[in-house]
């Protein structure tokens, strides 16, 4: 099922977007934007459809040159805002699709996330108005993939510092434990005693949780040197 936020988008742009001030704000566009008028489109719906192919079909080099056009007349009215979240929709879904909807990061649930997706979209559409993007689409969708991520990532590095590893609560498994621990535990108990848990640990945040070392250095107090000596040991060990 689509995010709540996703939904709204959509349903709002069904409301507005053929209201008579959609078709005013299309009809000052037209009049400051030659790219838009030559379009001859009704209304804000049209102009989108246009956009997306549902209607005829446009170079991508016009595509480029529209939504530019409403990107650097962002003060004309909000609503233009919401016209370019709704033009890229498809690349902000794909951006959530990617990030798993925001698992492991900062959001209590995917729709938080989503709700996210689509203020940082806005905010980034506002931050260029009165520019001239080459690539807004493109621009604007990266733009709102590196913030969030850099909140992912600023998150998982929260989350390790406030998580030290501690090999001695390892020892037993009980209703604390973490995911983390509890799979590393599991995989040296397997393994015997060719890897320690502190092994497993490192193994299963850097390979396949995919933490970085310099994040898992940052939160031990050791050397990426020494984290990657380690682990090239524990692994050889694993292949034994």
């Amino acid at each position: 099922m689509e995010p709540l936020a996703l939904h709204l988008v959509r349903t709002r742009w069904a409301t507005v977007a053929r209201t008579g001030r959609a078709r005013r704000l299309l009809a000052e566009l037209a009049s400051v934007e030659p790219v838009v008028s030559e379009l001859h489109v009704a209304d804000l719906e049209d102009l989108v459809d246009t956009m997306s192919g549902r209607i005829g079909s446009l170079e991508a080099a016009d595509v480029h040159a529209v939504l530019a056009a409403l990107v650097r007349r962002f003060d004309l009215d909000e609503l233009i805002g919401v016209t370019v979240v709704r033009a890229i929709l498809p690349g902000l879904v794909g951006v959530g699709r990617r990030m798993r909807w925001g698992a492991g990061g900062p959001w209590n649930d995917r729709e938080e996330f989503a709700a996210d997706l689509v203020v940082s979209a806005w905010t980034h559409v506002r931050e260029h108005a009165g520019e001239t993007l080459v690539r807004p689409a493109q621009t604007v969708v990266d733009q709102v993939r590196r913030s969030l991520r850099t909140q992912h990532e600023r998150h998982r590095r929260d989350v390790l510092r406030a998580r030290p590893w501690d090999e001695q609560r390892c020892e037993v498994p009980g209703p604390g434990m973490d995911a983390l621990t509890e799979l590393a535990l599991g995989l040296s108990l397997v393994r015997g005693t060719l890897v320690t848990v502190e092994d497993a640990q490192l193994i299963l945040a850097n390979r396949v949780l995919g933490y970085r070392l310099a994040e898992l250095a940052a939160a031990t107090g050791r050397t990426v040197t020494q984290l990657s000596y380690q682990r090239r040991r524990a692994e050889g060990a694993l292949l034994r």
